[in-house]
């Protein structure tokens, strides 16, 4: 049996959705799990799964992360990880996200371990970084690409920024698109108040403040239309004090986290993101198995997710006006509307299924090397 050592720092959102999905779907026959991760960044749902996951015979390990850097405290987690790995002797250590994907491909390279990282969208991607702040993450990103052996882009986007970026060579990429379940959804009822939603954290990265913008020019415009952005983060209670303020909160509301949030996705009729950039985000392609049509930023993962006039537009990263101008359109053309969701779940069900995910995962670890040469 191939022993398997997941390390995340942060487990939330979609990162946690990936990795619960890796660990309740891969196959437990040719796989011994075991996970280490933070305390410090989990969220509910993953709380409330920890003792199923732990029931399944899935071993996991609390060590404190910290997300920025640190060096005093990244170098305690690192001793940390070092022993565990030393301890369990795994085949494979799969790392997510950039802090565990730093620590843990070094912890890897020591001990002469398969390092295999998936980086949910790379910090750098983020096209309002400084250049001097973009140039150091790329550059530590190219100095532990030496030491991994195979890295798993969610997006042909992705993948290409980190190509044309130097992070990584080609032929030591393995594409793999996240993929969900099969989803029961609900039509669009025309009888009820139109809504327009969104699932996601709120943070810089999503960019809440563009959504309020939309929102409240929608709003101002159409009586019967309410905005929902589901979801917890460092900005929330500040976008909840605006929406107070400016007397908006009766219709755009943002509820905070939900551990249910295939409900949340089923009452909405138009999905909205306005992310600044993404790996491959989740609650898209959930939205894209409940026939949801889709209005979403122009950035890495996203635009993957839409065949203009298909299944959802596309509009200009903070472009709050051309946004604007798409939900009213599919507003008031609720037969384009309707094309639109069918459209979304014929591009799920093509390319987003939690098998071909799945089946892709166990391929790289049975097929990835130990060998890594670094010059």
């Amino acid at each position: 049996m191939m022993k398997v050592v997941i390390i995340c720092e942060s487990l939330g959102g979609g990162v946690r959705r990936h990795i619960v999905d890796l660990l309740l779907n891969l196959n437990r026959s040719k796989y011994d799990l075991h996970v280490i991760y933070s305390e410090d960044r989990i969220d509910e749902v993953f709380i409330n799964l920890l003792q199923d996951l732990k029931n399944l015979n899935i071993t996991f390990y609390n060590v404190s992360m910290c997300r920025e850097i640190s060096i005093i405290k990244d170098s305690v987690s690192l001793f940390k990880i070092s022993r565990i790995v030393k301890r369990i002797n795994p085949d494979i250590i799969h790392c997510h996200s950039s802090k565990a994907g730093a620590l843990g491909r070094v912890v890897a390279f020591l001990y002469d371990k398969t390092a295999i990282y998936t980086p949910h969208a790379y910090y750098s991607q983020n096209v309002d970084m400084s250049k001097l702040k973009r140039f150091i993450y790329i550059y530590i990103e190219r100095f532990l690409s030496k030491i991994t052996n195979i890295t798993i882009n969610v997006s042909n986007g992705e993948n290409k920024f980190a190509v044309d970026n130097k992070i990584v060579k080609k032929e030591n990429t393995s594409i793999i698109f996240n993929g969900v379940e099969e989803l029961e959804g609900n039509n669009i009822d025309t009888d009820s108040e139109f809504i327009v939603g969104t699932l996601a954290r709120l943070d810089n990265q999503k960019d809440p403040y563009t959504f309020l913008e939309i929102a409240k020019k929608v709003t101002d415009k159409i009586s019967d239309i309410q905005f929902v952005y589901v979801g917890d983060g460092p900005l929330l209670e500040e976008v909840r004090r605006i929406t107070i303020e400016e007397n908006l909160s009766r219709r755009i509301k943002f509820p905070g986290f939900s551990s249910n949030t295939v409900s949340n996705l089923q009452e909405f009729d138009l999905y909205l993101s306005t992310s600044l950039y993404e790996g491959l985000p989740y609650s898209v392609i959930e939205a894209m198995a409940l026939s949801k049509p889709l209005v979403l930023s122009d950035v890495i993962g996203n635009n993957e997710l839409i065949v203009s006039e298909y299944n959802g537009e596309l509009f200009r990263r903070g472009d709050i006006d051309a946004a604007v101008n798409l939900i009213i359109k599919l507003y008031n053309n609720r037969d384009l509307l309707r094309s639109y969701g069918e459209g979304s779940y014929n591009c799920y069900k093509k390319q987003f299924s939690i098998c071909e995910m799945i089946e892709k995962v166990e391929y790289v670890y049975d097929n990835s090397s130990r060998k890594v040469n670094v010059k």
